[in-house]
């Protein structure tokens, strides 16, 4: 029984590299081809081109990865059936689910390296390609961070007007607002602690609400202090200076982005979109099981219908697979569905119906 397991999982080892090969070549053919005229226009270079689908393929690897699981295992099973094995294989009484188990602990090795693609090189590399592709090949000006920052730091060291240390408590780069904004100013005549509980940034300058200005002089006595509701102030940094090293949460490492979540609740900040990456992470990754719990059933069901009709018939699935997990995380991202719905949904409703044909098969 192991050889034959081996000699199953041997078969579905290499329909899934020759799968995974043309998912990959399409991707990338088709990457080229769409921004063929943007490279002709701003005379990329073959080198700047290889540069830019690097950075690119390992996002197209992940979505690759599920649909070559799925293509391969629906072309494993059905060839089993078209040769009698399958049905030698339940006529010696071993069951589906014993069958099922080296492809599940296969999946569960995908699903692993799908998750850490996505950790450790997905994110940086998709970054990494769309700063090239707008900086380096088409001479943009480099797109200031977007996202929604947590405990800013920022200090200056300056000889004329003292030294400077800004923090920001939260910072919402798309609404350029946050909240718990403290800058405390130190020079030779003294010292200014400014606080305001919210803040927005505009072209004009800052404008800080619901705070507090204090001043010192050189002895450490309090000169002034002036409470306020709204103020404008024309400070030399600007929200963008805070944000160079900072990284936003989609930028985080899965435990980082744990602790962010925590952090933002402890502050009292909603954190729905936060939430919804992190289940997303985990969700996307195990797609890589979730097919072939999918490509079961339909390599059992259809396999007598011809194996054309079930690989189409497995595209048709993951197709709609990734087209439902997407939808779920728009509506995660609007708010309409809770964060662990909008990302697990898909998932749910997808295992439950496999596990029901399969059942209904008596496997």
């Amino acid at each position: 029984m192991k050889l034959f397991l081996k000699y199953l999982l041997i078969r579905f080892g290499k329909a899934f590299c020759i799968a995974l090969a043309g998912f990959m070549s399409l991707f990338i053919f088709s990457g080229l081809i769409t921004r063929l005229s943007v490279f002709s226009e701003y005379s990329a270079s073959a080198k700047q081109i290889i540069y830019f689908l690097a950075c690119k393929s390992p996002a197209w690897f992940l979505q690759a990865l599920p649909m070559s699981i799925l293509l391969a295992l629906v072309m494993t099973i059905t060839a089993l059936k078209r040769h009698n094995e399958l049905t030698a294989i339940e006529t010696s009484g071993v069951s589906m689910l014993t069958l099922m188990k080296p492809f599940v602990a296969a999946g569960a090795i995908l699903a692993a390296i799908m998750f850490l693609t996505n950790e450790f090189a997905a994110k940086k590399a998709s970054s990494e390609a769309y700063r090239y592709y707008n900086v380096v090949i088409r001479g943009h000006a480099a797109p200031p961070p977007r996202g929604r920052y947590f405990n800013l730091l920022y200090h200056t060291d300056g000889q004329i007007n003292g030294k400077s240390f800004y923090y920001i408590g939260f910072y919402d780069s798309a609404k350029m607002s946050g909240s718990n904004f403290n800058l405390d100013i130190t020079g030779q005549k003294g010292a200014v602690n400014i606080f305001a509980r919210t803040f927005f940034y505009k072209k004009d300058g800052w404008e800080l609400r619901n705070g507090v200005e204090r001043k010192w002089d050189k002895a450490g006595e309090l000169t002034e202090e002036e409470a306020f509701k709204s103020k404008s102030f024309n400070f030399a940094q600007e929200p963008a200076d805070f944000l160079i090293k900072t990284l936003s949460y989609r930028e985080m490492g899965i435990v980082r982005l744990s602790r962010h979540i925590k952090d933002l609740r402890a502050a009292g900040i909603a954190s729905h979109q936060e939430k919804l990456d992190l289940h997303a992470r985990v969700s996307s990754a195990l797609a890589a099981m979730v097919v072939i719990i999918i490509g079961f059933p339909i390599g059992i069901y259809f396999s007598h219908l011809g194996r054309i009709f079930a690989i189409a018939l497995s595209m048709v699935v993951c197709f709609a697979y990734w087209g439902l997990y997407s939808l779920g995380l728009s509506f995660g991202q609007t708010g309409s569905l809770p964060p662990w719905i909008g990302a697990w949904g898909v998932n749910i409703i997808f295992v439950a119906a496999a596990l029901y044909f399969m059942r209904k098969k008596n496997v």
